[in-house]
C-alpha cells in the first residue's frame, strides 16, 4: 500500500517552498510520480468592472497570467530536474475564483496532495488549493506548515484525532501508507461517549482493532477536554508524544457553520506546527 501519484502546486511564492520540499521528500519515500500545478492567476474583475474595462486591458492580463505560469513551470522543471524524479508539471491559467475547482479537478486523480497552511484568512491562494482539493477533488491531503530546510519527512509518531465520523474515517484510509510505516500510532479522542455501534464497547476500539488486522500497533487515548477546545487538547497531546503527524477529518460540519461559529477543522488550521493529512 503506497501512494503513487502526489500532486502539489505553485504559484505567487514560486516553486520552491517548503510544500514543495515535503512534496519531493515523499514522492522520494513511496517511489511516487510528483505532479506539479503552475498557477498563473488573473486578476479578479466583476461583471460591473468589465464594461470600465478596455478589452485589451483583460487581454494583457490575461497574457501577463500566461506569463507567469510558463515562467513558474519553467523554473519547477529545473528544480525537479536535479531530483531524479519521475515527475511532470502542468501550467494552469485562470482567475482566483476559478482556482479552487480548476485545481480540484487534477486533484481527483492524485493518491495525495500537498499544499501549504494559509497564513490567515487573507490567504486565498493556499485556501482555495486546500478547500480544491478536499471539496472539488475528493482528495487526501496534506497540510504543510512552515518547515525548516532538510527537515525530516513526518509519519514516525502519528496521531490519529478520532470522533467516530465518516471524514475521520476517511482520512485514516488515506494516511494508511504512513501508518504501515509508522514506529507509534495513537488514537486520542477527546471526551469520548461509548456506543457500542459507532465506536465499540470503549470508544475507539473498532479503529483500532481494524488497524490491528493490517499488522499495526495502536495506543488509544481518551482526553477530557476540561472547557477547552478539542483542538488545543489534541495539539497538546501530539506535542506530549513528540508526534510528526496528525490524521483528522475535515469539515465534518458545513464550512459555513465552521467559518462563523468556528470548528475542529478551523481551529487547527489557526495554529499546527506540525502536517496535518485530512480528507473529508
Amino acid at each position: 500500500m503506497s501512494y503513487k501519484t502526489i500532486l502539489s502546486a505553485c504559484a505567487e511564492a514560486g516553486p520552491v517552498s517548503a510544500e514543495y520540499e515535503l512534496a519531493v521528500a515523499l514522492a522520494g519515500r513511496f517511489d511516487a510520480h510528483l505532479e506539479l500545478i503552475a498557477c498563473g492567476l488573473e486578476p479578479e474583475l466583476t461583471l460591473y468592472a468589465y464594461d470600465g474595462v478596455d478589452a485589451g486591458l483583460i487581454a494583457e492580463m490575461s497574457e501577463k497570467a500566461k506569463g507567469r505560469a510558463h515562467a513558474l513551470a519553467t523554473a519547477a522543471s529545473a528544480e525537479l530536474d536535479k531530483t531524479g524524479l519521475r515527475s511532470n508539471v502542468r501550467e494552469l491559467v485562470c482567475s482566483y475564483d476559478r482556482l479552487q475547482a480548476r485545481f480540484g479537478a487534477f486533484a481527483r486523480y492524485a493518491d495525495l496532495v500537498v499544499v501549504a497552511k494559509p497564513k490567515d484568512s487573507e490567504d486565498t491562494v493556499a485556501e482555495r488549493l486546500l478547500e480544491g482539493a478536499l471539496f472539488d477533488g475528493d482528495a487526501t491531503v496534506l497540510l504543510c506548515p512552515p518547515r525548516a530546510a532538510g527537515a525530516p519527512v513526518p509519519g514516525d509518531t502519528v496521531v490519529i484525532a478520532w470522533n467516530s465520523s465518516q471524514e475521520g474515517l476517511r482520512a485514516v484510509r488515506g494516511a494508511m501508507p504512513f501508518l504501515m510505516q509508522a514506529k507509534r500510532i495513537d488514537i486520542v479522542i477527546i471526551d469520548p461517549e461509548p456506543d457500542t455501534e459507532l465506536t465499540g464497547e470503549e470508544p475507539g476500539s473498532l479503529l483500532a482493532l481494524m488497524l490491528a488486522r493490517q499488522g499495526l500497533e495502536v495506543s488509544v487515548t481518551p482526553k477530557p477536554s476540561s472547557g477547552r477546545a478539542p483542538a488545543e487538547v489534541v495539539r497538546e497531546h501530539a506535542t506530549d508524544l513528540g508526534a510528526d503527524l496528525l490524521v483528522m477529518g475535515a469539515y465534518g460540519h458545513s464550512r459555513l457553520r465552521e467559518y462563523l461559529l468556528g470548528g475542529a477543522t478551523r481551529d487547527m488550521l489557526a495554529d499546527m506546527s506540525i502536517p496535518v493529512l485530512m480528507a473529508h
